[in-house]
């Protein structure tokens, strides 16, 4: 894997999901993780598997000897994605936006226009998170910086840019959770009519669908919740909870 080293600010426009994640780091950082499905590189600490951050957040959770080695899940999906479902004990601090107002896809009600998981069917506006606001939040729910973090979105793209933000504010063990809690459809070669790569049905069952994406909620089916928990919760901008 290319070694980057990065030394001056970065602005990467997603297509997918419509954004830039401004990204700075100082001069001698090392950027050693070139996520290839969003062109986002991550100067962290490194990668995780959602299986791993499970093991280690969830359920050695209250269990370590050391206190400060206690692992912390950062959901930054959108309000109305955490409420959807989110790993036992994760804080909400969204990332690089706290709320989308779906577009109408022309179903009976507005709860319709969002998918299972909470995300917009089809885009929409939304409440943007600046990276300021976002790093003094972490800090005031983890104020000690050599904690262990995992970063955690629905596919593993907004998660890059919060640990970098995190990595540059000075937290020393950022780690991003790479397939997210929904994830994606893995390609493997010959999947097509053609012989062309294509989706791969990792659980052969004949069917591509949801419980084919590589994520924590669907084909890894690791334990989620739906409680809200006010200390968990994003209470910079808890009126957002309210608007769905």
């Amino acid at each position: 894997m290319h070694k980057l080293i990065k030394s001056t600010m970065i602005a990467m426009t997603l297509p997918a999901i419509a954004i830039t994640l401004p990204m700075t780091a100082q001069a001698e950082d090392v950027c050693e993780f070139n996520e290839s499905r969003s062109g986002l590189v991550g100067c962290y600490h490194s990668q995780i598997s959602s299986a791993e951050a499970f093991l280690n957040a969830v359920v050695k959770r209250g269990k370590w000897s050391d206190r400060s080695q206690g692992a912390v899940i950062l959901d930054v999906r959108s309000t109305p994605e955490y409420k959807a479902g989110h790993p036992e004990g994760s804080y909400n601090v969204p990332s690089p936006f706290i709320y989308q107002y779906c577009n109408d896809v022309g179903d009976p009600g507005p709860q319709d226009d969002r998918q299972p998981d909470g995300a917009c069917k089809s885009g929409g506006d939304r409440i943007a998170q600046t990276q300021e606001d976002f790093v003094r939040y972490v800090e005031s729910i983890v104020p000690d910086k050599d904690t262990p973090i995992y970063t955690m979105c629905r596919t593993g793209v907004r998660s890059v840019g919060a640990a970098n933000f995190l990595k540059e504010a000075g937290y020393t063990h950022v780690r991003n959770m790479w397939e997210g809690f929904v994830g994606i459809y893995l390609q493997a070669p010959n999947q097509g009519p053609n012989g062309e790569p294509g989706p791969l049905d990792v659980n052969h069952d004949t069917l591509l669908n949801d419980e084919d994406k590589n994520g924590w909620r669907y084909y890894q089916r690791l334990p989620y919740q739906t409680r809200l928990l006010p200390h968990l919760i994003y209470a910079d901008r808890v009126d957002t909870y309210y608007l769905d």
